[in-house]
């Protein structure tokens, strides 16, 4: 669908793997899919539950240090509930959050 391809040319653009899972076999792509949905819902409630803050650190450029607690938090649960092989080839947790924080401008989560 559009949306989707539109996010891979975004991810393409910023150096991640994209969305395109067509390469994988059937296995690996529903751990990379479950690692996808995974990764959104995640940083839609850091999102949901830091409106305001996430406002500012776009203004500011300092997404990541502004949010820090909630992102380590979330990162944690990615990283106990994601595969190893899935996260050695992937970054979805990121993707997600340069996708939905910082409006597909990298620059903008800072350090």
């Amino acid at each position: 669908d559009d949306s989707m391809n539109s996010d891979i040319l975004k991810y393409e653009n910023l150096g991640l793997q994209g969305y395109s899972l067509d390469h994988l076999s059937g296995e690996d792509q529903r751990k990379h899919q479950k690692a996808i949905r995974f990764a959104r819902l995640l940083v839609s409630e850091i999102k949901l539950y830091n409106e305001e803050q996430v406002k500012i650190g776009k203004e500011k450029a300092d997404l990541i240090s502004r949010l820090k607690e909630d992102i380590e938090r979330s990162e944690v649960l990615y990283n106990q509930r994601i595969a190893d092989d899935v996260r050695a080839n992937s970054n979805y947790f990121r993707a997600e959050m340069v996708r939905q924080l910082a409006d597909g401008d990298e620059s903008l989560l800072g350090s």
